[in-house]
């Protein structure tokens, strides 16, 4: 019987992983749902319940927090939990060490990852888009406990840890698919890390001092004790996947950051939205730029974070210089709600943008 109960668990494990990594390449399908509606769906008999939205373009922007039953909410200042999205955070900060000269996107992860050697490691380039080769994880024992017992699978995995993986499952020098890897942006973290002459030797307090101090967002960092959430996410200072995964946020500050996106900032995006590789059967995912996933059909980047726990949801229409954020404390529902609300978001948007442009 308890042969049969820890097959179970190792299964649930290995689903989790498949339900994260395939909903990256999520297909985009119709549904008439209205964007209050279906915030009001995931909302109901929640008190808990938070639904922050931002719209913006590079002259205003609008944020409205809805609560249970998709009430609107006034003077809220909720702190969400945004997952992937930290990875935009640490590809622009890839994006400034690069922009200073610290480091060059084409050289290998070798360079500034010390505990490796030679130059058939993958480039920086590749692992940011997710074709270095990478898995998304590679089975520790922790990782295996963490499925069992804790709501985050990658957490308390340390960074020797990280780096002793990398030594035994270094890719084959070559031409890799599209394979989205929390592993890999582990890795990038330590890329940043070598990159610097300082003292600092753990990507903790370098991401926090980038995010508050350089892009001036106070209320956004790695917490590493429980946060203020409807559960708790026990970041370690020695975590490996910090720079993947580790990040809380605020809607405004989350606002701010895509604002400067919009505005051209060379610290926020230093060429990260150019097209790296084309990609295929991903959904509504064409291509890779560092950090940004590509749509050309529709003219957007954007990128998500379907969880168990949380969901969230950023998009920017690259003709219309229009953007949209979307965060939230609830699990996702029925697929990816956040980016269904985002997408809705901003059909509405540019649609009223045509319009106005058919009146002017």
């Amino acid at each position: 019987m308890k042969k049969k109960k820890m097959f179970m668990r190792t299964a649930v494990f290995f689903l989790g992983i498949f339900f994260l990594v395939s909903c990256k390449g999520k297909k985009e399908t119709a549904d008439n749902t209205t964007v209050e509606e279906k915030i009001a769906e995931i909302t109901t008999d929640n008190p808990e319940a938070r639904v922050a939205v931002s719209i913006m373009d590079r002259q205003e922007q609008n944020i409205t927090t809805y609560g249970e039953g998709g009430k609107i909410l006034s003077g809220d200042e909720t702190v969400y939990e945004i997952g992937d999205l930290t990875k935009l955070f640490t590809a622009s900060l890839l994006a400034k060490e690069e922009y200073k000269g610290r480091l060059d996107r084409n050289q290998p992860i070798s360079r500034y990852i010390k505990t490796i050697e030679g130059e058939d490691a993958p480039t920086i380039k590749e692992t940011a888009a997710h074709i270095a080769g990478f898995k998304d994880t590679y089975g520790s024992l922790k990782r295996s406990v963490n499925s069992l017992f804790k709501d985050e699978i990658y957490l308390n995995i340390t960074r020797d840890e990280i780096l002793e993986e990398l030594k035994e499952n270094m890719p084959e020098k070559g031409n890799h698919p599209f394979s989205y890897s929390n592993f890999g942006y582990a890795l990038l973290g330590e890329v940043i890390v070598g990159s610097r002459n300082s003292e600092e030797d753990f990507i903790l307090p370098i991401l926090n001092d980038y995010v508050q101090n350089y892009l001036i967002l106070k209320d956004t960092e790695i917490f590493v004790h429980q946060t203020e959430l409807g559960y708790s996410t026990k970041w370690a200072y020695y975590d490996g996947y910090l720079s993947a995964l580790g990040l809380t946020s605020t809607i405004e500050d989350m606002s701010k950051f895509i604002w400067g996106q919009l505005r051209g900032n060379p610290y926020y995006d230093y060429k990260n939205k150019e097209e790296i590789v084309s990609i295929e059967n991903q959904g509504n995912i064409q291509a890779m730029g560092i950090g940004w996933m590509i749509n050309k059909d529709g003219n957007y980047i954007f990128h998500n974070t379907p969880s168990a726990q949380y969901n969230s949801y950023v998009e920017l229409n690259t003709e219309e210089n229009t953007a949209v954020v979307v965060l939230t404390n609830i699990p996702s529902q029925k697929g990816d709600s956040a980016e269904e609300i985002g997408r809705k978001l901003m059909e509405r948007e540019i649609e009223k943008k045509t319009l106005e442009k058919g009146v002017l």
